[in-house]
């Protein structure tokens, strides 16, 4: 079942960036520029797992290499970090979410060389990087709605991309935060989170493809 749920969510990621090319010229001009780099980066680490997974001999049996998750994970969240820098415009909401990013980061390299060191899977900086991007995108959705201009709320590109980001990563903090002790004792609830994070993780995408769509030429 789990092979299934993998291929759905490699296939929206790849129709996901498929969109992404097709709108390059759009996002080009736009300040969503960013989103094609994220996307980039996603579908080359996916891939990666992808073909490792189905198509290395052996890679099944093998232990998780965690490092490389990390890294990727807080990559990808950086990239969201700078969507978000470049459309938020509030003097004091960027100087707010600048100093969460800086918080996040720090507390990133202090998890990794003092708490969850070595090849273990970095839940609580995932955790408290989930909050600052949400704490983004609230500033964001406050200031479209708070605007003075006009703002046809469902065409806007980065409206609909941020409910899709902020269901997923609103769910991971408390998935991850409380991931080891889940792991732990309660591994038959953990597995039902699991299923959650992933359905979310479907409907992120078809929000980010929602978004995309209402790119105007």
């Amino acid at each position: 079942m789990d092979k299934y749920f993998k291929i759905i969510g490699t296939l929206l990621e790849i129709i996901t960036f498929a969109v992404v090319i097709y709108k390059r010229k759009q996002l080009y001009k736009s300040s969503l520029r960013l989103l094609i780099v994220v996307m980039s980066f996603i579908i080359v680490t996916e891939m990666y797992a992808f073909v490792k997974l189905f198509f290395v001999e052996g890679a099944k049996n093998q232990s998780p290499n965690f490092i490389y998750y990390n890294i990727a994970t807080i990559v990808v969240l950086l990239l969201y970090y700078g969507l978000y820098l470049e459309n938020i415009h509030g003097p004091w909401s960027r100087k707010v979410f600048i100093t969460a990013c800086i918080i996040t980061f720090s507390f990133y390299i202090f998890n990794i060389s003092f708490i969850q060191t070595g090849q273990t899977f970095h839940t609580y900086s995932f955790a408290i990087g989930s909050v600052c991007l949400c704490l983004g995108i609230v500033f964001y959705l406050k200031e479209i709605v708070e605007s003075e201009k006009i703002v046809f709320i469902s065409q806007d590109p980065l409206f609909w991309i941020s409910i899709g980001l902020f269901a997923f990563y609103n769910i991971n903090i408390p998935y991850f935060g409380m991931y080891n002790y889940l792991l732990k004792d309660y591994q038959d609830f953990l597995i039902l989170c699991k299923k959650i994070q992933l359905g979310l993780n479907y409907f992120m995408y078809c929000c980010i493809i929602k978004g995309l769509l209402c790119l105007k030429k």
